[in-house]
């Protein structure tokens, strides 16, 4: 009996999880509760970094960042931070324990480049596209053993789309993956 409960208790905090993303994604999608401003990207890598410190621990993962992320780009803070934060949580959810996830940062004349970089389980070139779908999951059984709504990049394609950017990903099985986020800079 306890264990039922126990379950009962694991999927109503999943199902808890995926009302609130797919409350996000429509947001997102249709625009709603967007405050746009100037943002100064080092203040928002620095914050997903605080936040995520917690889940690496856990997972005996070290996060490191290097490069720069000094630049202005006019967006959303809260959904770029839920941006990156996904990014990074699921580096780290898809690493192996005494592992590194890097973000790394690269300020060129008319954009910033971020990019999360792991060492985990890698992802089939074929999922490469797929991967951003809602609910799509490349491999069911390790998903739900990591958890997540499967919604976690869906989300954040629509937030770098929103905000005029492009996201790509370099990965093959067994490898690892690069998520490399590019946004606009705001120019004076």
């Amino acid at each position: 009996m306890k264990q039922l409960a126990e379950r009962i208790v694991r999927e109503s905090f999943r199902m808890a999880g995926i009302v609130n993303d797919l409350l996000d994604l429509s947001r997102i999608e249709f625009g709603r509760s967007t405050e746009w401003e100037r943002i100064e990207m080092n203040g928002v890598i620095k914050e997903v970094v605080a936040l995520s410190q917690d889940s690496a621990r856990r997972h005996k993962v070290e996060l490191a960042t290097s490069g720069n992320f000094a630049a202005e780009v006019f967006g959303d803070r809260t959904q770029l931070i839920s941006a990156f934060s996904n990014l990074v949580e699921n580096a780290i959810k898809y690493s192996d324990e005494n592992r590194l996830v890097k973000i790394i940062g690269d300020v060129r004349v008319d954009d910033l480049t971020i990019a999360v970089i792991d060492q985990g389980l890698g992802i089939a070139p074929k999922d490469h596209e797929r991967i951003f779908e809602r609910f799509y999951r490349v491999d069911r059984a390790r998903s739900r053993s990591t958890g997540g709504t499967g919604l976690g990049l869906s989300i954040v394609r629509h937030v770098v789309d929103s905000h005029g950017g492009k996201i790509e990903v370099k990965s093959n099985e067994g490898e690892g993956a690069t998520f490399t986020v590019v946004l606009p800079r705001q120019k004076d």
